[in-house]
């Protein structure tokens, strides 16, 4: 799905399926019947009844509040709005050119490849009550260096960490590491009605492989091209040598034969 689409699609949803808290009667008398505004939530953790807590303790699966842990301090940053929550690179992630996912740790780092996609862990776990519903989208800061990921759901009762498909459109190498902000969540309000998710959480599928190694298979698939042309400089070299010793050894034969007795 395009960022357009994606763009598209979350429009669309502000006209799906939810009463909003706070409307009044006169501005829900506007809406045509059988039609209800779906609202935005901004996540607020303090007063008396907050949209978002840290704390499996706090959390209520028949209440408001949205479960998101471990939070991120630094959010929100000076100048951002709070109706959303940037989703940072957790401890998982599976090449989609491989069946083998790899560990991260702190301080390592995923070198996206271009026109290269990988499935990302999301550090935050997160759980909705059956009021909330969430989408996963791209921040335009990561559009900037062509980074994208595919538009996502979060359904009521979803219980766990996120999985992320995150896109290289671009020509160049873009390192996402871990612990570092790559997408956004966004939640919004559930009308009455809606049954909970009723699976586990979501999983990266495949064997681990180490980080190492999948850094080493990077670092030769993003260097092919200069591979190549160290092949080619290498064979030339080598037919220049046989080239070389085959002349020194049948140089003297040759001018036996050449001179007269």
């Amino acid at each position: 799905m395009s960022t357009a689409d994606a763009l598209t699609c979350a429009l669309l949803t502000l006209t799906l399926y939810g009463n909003p808290q706070g409307k009044s009667a006169q501005q829900l008398d506007s809406v045509p019947v059988g039609t209800y505004l779906m609202s935005v939530v901004p996540l607020i953790r303090t007063g008396n009844s907050p949209t978002v807590v840290d704390d499996q303790g706090k959390f209520d699966v028949t209440g408001d509040a949205v479960l998101i842990y471990p939070w991120d301090p630094e959010q929100p940053r000076p100048g951002d709005s709070n109706v959303s929550y940037d989703l940072r690179i957790g401890r998982e992630y599976r090449d989609h050119r491989g069946g083998s996912k790899t560990e991260l740790a702190e301080g390592d780092v995923i070198e996206l490849l271009p026109g290269t996609a990988v499935l990302v862990e999301t550090l935050e776990y997160v759980h909705l009550p059956q009021t909330r519903f969430g989408y996963v989208v791209p921040r335009v800061s990561m559009l900037q260096d062509a980074i994208s990921n595919t538009l996502s759901k979060v359904d009521p009762g979803y219980p766990g960490r996120l999985i992320v498909t995150v896109f290289n459109l671009g020509r160049k190498v873009v390192p996402l590491k871990y612990g570092a902000p790559f997408c956004s969540l966004v939640i919004h309000t559930v009308g009455d009605g809606a049954d909970l998710y009723g699976h586990g959480a979501k999983a990266i599928r495949g064997e681990r492989m180490k980080g190492e190694f999948r850094k080493l298979l990077d670092r030769v698939e993003a260097n092919a091209g200069a591979l190549s042309l160290m092949s080619l400089v290498t064979n030339v070299i080598l037919a220049l040598l046989t080239f070389v010793l085959t002349y020194l050894l049948l140089a003297p034969m040759l001018h036996r034969v050449a001179s007269p007795k």
